[in-house]
C-alpha cells in the first residue's frame, strides 16, 4: 500500500505536467516504462516492478484517474539488458508518443536510459534505482525516489554500534549497486566507530564463496555485510557461512550478518 501511495504522488506530479494539454475524459494518460520481465539479472525484481505499476494503474483508475482521465501503462520487457532498455525508451518517447515515462528496474539500466530521456528532455522519475552516482552526471530530467544504496547498511551498523560490536567485514559483487553498498558500509562504519577488518569484491559468476568466507573467518568480524544484485549469490553465501563455521560458538557469538540485494531492501540476521 505504501508503494501504491508513492506512485499516486508520482502521478499527481505527472498531472501537473499535462494540465495544459488538450484532452478528453476518455483519453488515457499513457505512461511508458520498461521492466526486466525476463533475463538472468533482474527478472524476479523486474516482475515485481511491473506488478507494482499495474497495481498503481488499477488503484488510481478506481479512484477516477488523474484530472478525470484514466492512466494506462505501456510496459515493455527489456530482458535485463541496458541496450535493449535504451532502445525501448527511445521507442516509447519518439514512436509511441507516451505522455510521461517512469524508470526501469536497477541502477545499471536506469543509468543508460537516463541518456535517452536527457536527449529528449523528458522528465523521468526513477522509483527503482538507488545508486547516487547516476545523479552525479549533471542530469536535469532524472528524479530520484528511493533511499541511496550507500545507506542500505545503516540500520545493521547502527544496531551493531549500539550493542558494542566493533569490527566489520564486507563482501560484495562487482556491480554498480553492490559497489555502492560496500562503499557506504565502509564510510558509515567509520562514523559509528567500527573497524573494517576485511573487504573483498568478487567477480560476477562466483558460485563458491567458501574461500572468501574462510578468509573472513580469520579476521573474526562482529558484523558481515554481503551485497549483491543476484539473489542466488546471497542464498549460496548464506548457506556457506554455516558450512565454514564462520565463528566458533564456544568462544564467541556468531557475527551479525547483513544481506543487501537489489535496490531497496536489507535483511539482517
Amino acid at each position: 500500500m505504501n508503494k501504491v501511495r508513492a506512485f499516486g504522488v508520482l502521478l499527481d506530479f505527472f498531472a501537473v505536467l499535462v494540465l495544459s494539454w488538450p484532452s478528453s475524459a476518455q483519453q488515457p494518460i499513457r505512461i511508458g516504462a520498461s521492466m526486466s520481465i525476463t533475463g538472468k539479472a533482474y527478472s524476479v525484481q523486474g516482475g515485481y516492478g511491473r506488478e507494482g505499476y499495474l497495481v498503481c494503474q488499477k488503484h488510481v483508475n478506481a479512484q477516477g484517474g488523474v484530472l478525470g482521465r484514466p492512466i494506462e501503462f505501456v510496459i515493455y520487457d527489456d530482458a535485463s539488458d541496458e541496450k535493449t532498455a535504451s532502445i525501448l525508451y527511445e521507442k516509447l518517447i519518439a514512436e509511441d508518443k507516451v505522455d510521461a515515462v517512469l524508470g526501469p528496474y536497477s541502477s545499471a539500466i536506469t543509468d543508460v536510459v537516463a541518456d535517452v530521456i536527457e536527449k529528449h528532455r523528458k522528465l523521468m522519475i526513477a522509483p527503482n534505482a538507488a545508486t547516487t552516482s547516476i545523479w552525479e552526471k549533471g542530469r536535469r530530467y532524472l528524479i530520484m525516489m528511493v533511499s541511496p544504496a550507500e545507506g542500505m547498511s545503516v540500520g545493521v551498523l547502527d544496531l551493531a554500534a549500539r550493542n558494542g560490536l566493533r569490527t566489520l567485514a564486507v563482501i560484495n559483487q562487482d556491480a554498480l549497486v553492490p559497489n555502492a553498498v560496500a562503499k557506504g558500509a565502509t564510510t558509515l562504519a567509520k562514523g559509528k566507530g567500527l573497524e573494517l577488518v576485511y573487504s573483498e569484491t568478487y567477480p560476477n559468476g562466483t558460485a563458491d564463496f567458501s574461500a572468501i568466507l574462510n578468509k573472513v573467518k580469520v579476521t573474526k568480524p562482529d558484523v558481515l555485510v554481503l551485497a549483491s544484485i543476484r539473489l542466488e549469490d546471497l542464498v549460496a553465501a548464506t548457506k556457506q557461512i554455516t558450512a565454514v563455521r564462520l565463528s566458533e560458538k564456544e568462544t564467541r557469538e556468531n557475527p551479525l550478518v547483513s544481506v543487501a540485494s537489489g535496490e531497496k531492501w536489507t535483511v539482517s540476521t
